[in-house]
């Protein structure tokens, strides 16, 4: 399955080391060159922050741009190697270039440091119904913002009921009708920067199904009341029950 744009989903572990301070420095070899501080800004940005399992920020990261020097980065609170921490390997989902302007996120609560292409922290899937809990059946549209281009857009809807891992082309006249709890999965093809790039984005669903009422027909249709008179009262025998004329359970 394509993979969601879900950038920073990480749980607190006991070994996770928090620097916890206001104010953050990156040193890395920018363009493969000379080693430099640069301070890091806090961002808001909820697709950049860090989520626990159930869907509840933890953590808010720390992001500067920069051009990618094909190395690990050290982190600290001042623009100083003394007490900074170094980081080898910064996680990422893409395939990083030396040269290649990218933006830098550190996440303090857990020590994440996650180096992402500029185009993929500038380009975003969006959706008109926000992710939530919603009655019955909902029709959502999707749009790709920050592009040149977007050349084409594909969705995926998965649900433990009905997985499915195809892909379908999205139909803007029609939408995409989301009828049971699910994760629908978008993913565009799109230009940025004169290059063509890909991404996708993940929308969590949870739908509450309103009562058919097919059982209660069920039961109307296929089981017949029997009205009969004894001793001279009358008595309705429905599903092996009796009833007198007044609806009330005899025995």
């Amino acid at each position: 399955m394509k993979k969601s744009l879900l950038l920073f989903v990480a749980l607190l572990a006991t070994s996770a080391v928090s620097l916890a301070q206001d104010t953050y420095f990156i040193k890395h070899p920018w363009g493969g060159g000379e080693w430099t501080w640069k301070q890091m800004q806090l961002s808001d940005d909820p697709d950049l922050a860090a989520y626990d399992m159930d869907g509840n920020v933890i953590d808010h990261p720390y992001i500067v741009e920069g051009i990618y020097g094909g190395d690990g980065c050290n982190i600290n609170t001042t623009a100083s190697d003394e007490g900074s921490k170094w980081i080898a390997k910064p996680w990422s989902w893409w395939d990083l270039e030396v040269g290649e302007n990218c933006v830098f996120a550190y996440i303090p609560g857990v020590n994440n440091l996650t180096i992402l292409p500029e185009y993929a922290a500038r380009v975003r899937g969006n959706v008109d119904l926000p992710a939530g809990t919603y009655d019955g059946t909902q029709n959502v549209h999707v749009t790709v913002t920050g592009a040149e281009e977007v050349l084409s857009i594909e969705y995926n809807i998965w649900s433990e009921e009905h997985p499915d891992d195809e892909y379908y082309p999205y139909d803007d006249n029609v939408g995409i009708n989301i009828t049971e709890t699910c994760e629908l999965y978008i993913y565009a093809v799109y230009k940025y920067d004169g290059k063509e790039r890909e991404d996708g984005w993940s929308f969590p669903y949870t739908i509450n199904q309103a009562p058919t009422g097919v059982n209660d027909l069920n039961v109307t249709v296929t089981s017949k009341a029997v009205k009969t008179i004894e001793n001279g009262q009358l008595v309705i025998t429905k599903d092996d029950k009796r009833y007198n004329a007044a609806g009330q359970l005899m025995k």
